[in-house]
């Protein structure tokens, strides 16, 4: 958590050329091997804003351009 992960609990990870998605308790984040900007102004970090925050992630599976994501509050589909 201390990185700027939701959750210091960690279910799924699924990697990428250019870093990985990992479902934790508290959301699913985006870990960049290069720093990310997310608000001008802010310095860079490698960890992007929770998506569905406060919802546990448990699977994750890419197939092509789709990332599954299997959750307490369903399954999503991201393109």
């Amino acid at each position: 958590a201390l990185d700027g992960l939701p959750s210091d609990r960690v279910y799924a990870v699924a990697a990428r050329d250019d870093g990985a998605w990992a479902g934790t308790a508290g959301g699913l984040v985006f870990v960049s091997d290069t720093a990310i900007t997310v608000r001008r102004g802010e310095p860079p970090r490698p960890v992007s804003f929770p998506v569905l925050p406060n919802v546990a992630v448990r699977a994750l599976q890419l197939v092509g351009d789709t990332l599954w994501v299997g959750s307490d509050a369903g399954l999503y589909a991201l393109v």
